[in-house]
């Protein structure tokens, strides 16, 4: 009887040692998985950042060349008259 415990308890412990293992390596896959996440997401931030900063320089030069093609118009019509 307390041979087959003994067997019993062996398994057990068996049983919890791998368990245990596998739960380490899935959480290290998750800690792992996790920081690659976050660092892709902290990329993404600065490329929206860079991608909005370009528009708003792009709108601004927009402006800039409407305002100047503006002023050589009025002065083509000034120059007929």
């Amino acid at each position: 009887m307390v041979a087959q415990f003994q067997v019993e308890l062996d398994r057990e412990q068996l049983e919890r040692n791998w368990t245990q293992a596998e739960l380490n390596r899935v959480k290290s896959f998750w800690d792992i998985t996790k920081n690659d996440v976050d660092e892709k997401a902290a990329e993404l931030r600065n490329i929206e950042g860079a991608v909005e900063g370009a528009e708003e320089r792009h709108q601004l030069e927009i402006k800039v060349m409407s305002s100047a093609c503006s002023h050589i118009i009025y002065i083509y019509i000034y120059i007929q008259n």
